[in-house]
């Protein structure tokens, strides 16, 4: 049985199911009759760079066989960077598939047992990016879980646990976790347009399915539970006020299905009274709502373009 220690300097392996090689600037590697440690790894597969170390039980004659165990660490990395190196061809093939079954030969990772941890100083996800992100990490032969995620997104305080399945057709995606104290400027900076400023958290969990991002958009079933306080809507100005909305607090369940957002149970509490707001909301930003109180009205359009009416007494009066 091979024993022994080496020094890995500019090693370059091809892995199936990555559209970069991977590159080893520099490892420690213990082999010991047990396992195998890589220690002080240094590497890179494509733009992104990743430091940490590596541990696989010995003999591990397959995948499937064995369960390896890691803890890595990247300064940056975006949704980009790794759709370019999991699939540059995206219309081709979704950036996961390194996780699917192609031409009859299970890619590794498909098959593969992992666990450990991973820590990104800087996340972005699109034009939002989260610091400090970290989780557990585990991969049970297709099966992606994400457990103690955390990190900081939007100003505020991000904590979660989303699971990935992408041995089902199509994948299927669950999960649940927080978002608190958010600066809800930062979110309006996301849509280019001020329509929001305040604090807001939020809870939820969800449901999902699909390959491609706009399936699972419509798949996608959500329910929430969300505090806003205080919040100050600039598009939406009541009937005769002088200056937009403003919500001492607005909080209250929010639901999403087949692309929609309906309001439940929701309460806005301004210097002037107490509302409840009920309607609903689509993904594409349009908004048909009801805010019922001593005095009514009818909030319709879109989060951008927000138009307000009064609607009679006896329909708006909250109910008892």
């Amino acid at each position: 049985m091979i024993r022994g220690q080496a020094q890995l300097r500019s090693v370059r392996a091809q892995l199936r199911g990555l559209n970069a090689p991977l590159d080893i600037s520099g490892a420690d590697l213990s082999i010991e009759p047990e396992r195998v440690r890589v220690q002080n790894l240094n590497a890179s597969t494509g733009k992104v760079t990743w430091r940490g170390s590596l541990e696989v039980a010995r003999p591990c004659r397959a995948p499937a066989a064995c369960t390896f165990e890691f803890s890595v660490h990247t300064p940056e990395l975006s949704a980009q960077d790794l759709n370019d190196l999991l699939n540059p061809a995206v219309a081709a093939k979704p950036w996961y598939s390194f996780l699917s079954l192609s031409s009859g030969q299970p890619a590794f990772l498909s098959q593969a047992h992992a666990i450990g941890n991973l820590v990104i100083d800087k996340l972005k996800l699109g034009t939002a990016p989260c610091s400090h992100f970290a989780a557990d990490l585990r991969l049970n032969s297709g099966q992606l879980t994400l457990s103690n995620m955390r990190g900081e997104l939007l100003g505020g305080r991000a904590t979660g646990e989303w699971v990935a399945d992408f041995s089902s057709k199509p994948p299927k995606y669950r999960g649940k976790g927080s978002l608190k104290a958010a600066s809800l400027v930062a979110v309006a900076g996301l849509m280019r347009d001020s329509w929001i400023d305040g604090t807001g958290s939020i809870d939820y969990d969800f449901n999902a399915t699909g390959w491609k991002l706009q399936d699972v958009l419509a798949s996608a079933e959500a329910n929430a539970n969300f505090t806003i306080a205080p919040g100050t809507f600039s598009h939406v100005v009541l009937p005769l006020a002088s200056a937009p909305l403003r919500a001492e607090l607005f909080s209250g369940n929010l639901q999403l299905q087949d692309g929609e957002f309906t309001f439940r149970e929701a309460k806005l509490k301004t210097s002037n009274g107490v509302y409840k707001l009920s309607g609903t909301a689509s993904l594409n930003g349009e908004v048909s709502l009801k805010m019922s109180g001593a005095t009514g009205y009818n909030i319709t359009g879109t989060f951008l373009k927000t138009r307000v009416t009064t609607i009679p007494v006896a329909q708006a009066a909250l109910k008892p």
